[in-house]
């Protein structure tokens, strides 16, 4: 299904102009509708750990200043979303127009920003996010992406930090394959990239989780789609899995990697497992992940 309801989530942060100019890029692409949203804390949720010795006046001044920062932000994203919209030159509107094209809308509300972020995706068709230079520095990237792409269940495009929009999105198209759900339900997502591919790659793992030999049950059901693909399997050896795959990916020339977000209890491991952070927070070419 092509997707027509995009969503890009914005913190007032640098990372919002590549995620606003991947997302308009992407709605003139499809002629689709880009919710752009902004989601701003509470006093309460704004000032999360408040000691039981505090003076009211404190924790109020403690407040006031995040009120302060979020404000700002807010502000500094509005400016870049309208930056945006003149330069992509699409109407921004509320509710569907007669006429086919992409538009654009600004949107804020007040929550958590997981909470916020996981009720818009839900009708959402695709989420686009621009990661940050550094996951490691800014863990609230990861909150939202586990929002968009667990929480609610929607695909979401991540897309390298300070990365250039391209009038084509997945000319060589890596399918990084493990017969699950999670992979099944990214390759539906990515179906209108992979109608317009020149090259599509099945990938697979040799390890003790995966099974290259299903490999040629993708390529049959994509053959029933009118669409032919190749098969590579990667050995990782001592190196991680992920690592092993982005580097393939890359001596390929891909431009687009598909595949399924694993999750785990945060008890387990953070956020995401293992080889989706690791991709999540390395790769240098855009990521089309679903649950």
């Amino acid at each position: 299904m092509t997707p027509k309801v995009l969503l890009a989530p914005v913190a007032g942060a640098d990372p919002d102009r590549t995620t606003l100019s991947w997302g308009f890029a992407l709605a003139k692409a499809f002629d689709a509708h880009l919710d752009v949203l902004f989601a701003r804390p509470s006093a309460g949720d704004a000032v999360p750990i408040v000691g039981e010795g505090m003076s009211s006046s404190v924790v109020e001044q403690m407040m006031a200043t995040a009120d302060r920062e979020w404000a700002g932000r807010e502000t500094e994203a509005q400016e870049a979303y309208r930056e945006a919209l003149r330069i992509a030159g699409v109407a921004e509107l509320e509710r569907p127009a007669e006429a086919a094209g992409a538009s654009a809308t600004w949107r804020d509300e007040t929550g958590r920003e997981e909470e916020v972020i996981q009720r818009a995706s839900i009708l959402a068709d695709l989420v686009v996010m621009a990661r940050p230079p550094s996951v490691a520095d800014d863990p609230q990237f990861l909150v939202t992406l586990e929002a968009a792409v667990l929480g609610a269940g929607r695909p979401v495009l991540q897309v390298p930090p300070d990365s250039p929009p391209r009038s084509h999105v997945g000319r060589t198209v890596v399918i990084a394959w493990r017969s699950t759900s999670d992979c099944a339900h990214a390759v539906s997502a990515a179906e209108p990239f992979l109608a317009e591919a020149a090259r599509i790659i099945i990938m697979t793992a040799a390890t003790n989780r995966t099974h290259p030999a299903r490999a040629p049950e993708l390529a049959g059901y994509l053959a029933w789609h009118g669409l032919d693909a190749e098969i590579h399997t990667v050995e990782p050896g001592t190196e991680k899995v992920g690592a092993a795959l982005l580097e393939a990916a890359g001596s390929m020339g891909a431009d687009l990697l598909v595949m399924g977000a694993y999750g785990h209890s945060r008890l387990r491991e953070l956020l995401l497992g293992g080889v989706t952070r690791h991709i999540v927070s390395h790769a240098t070419l855009p990521v089309l992940m679903a649950h």
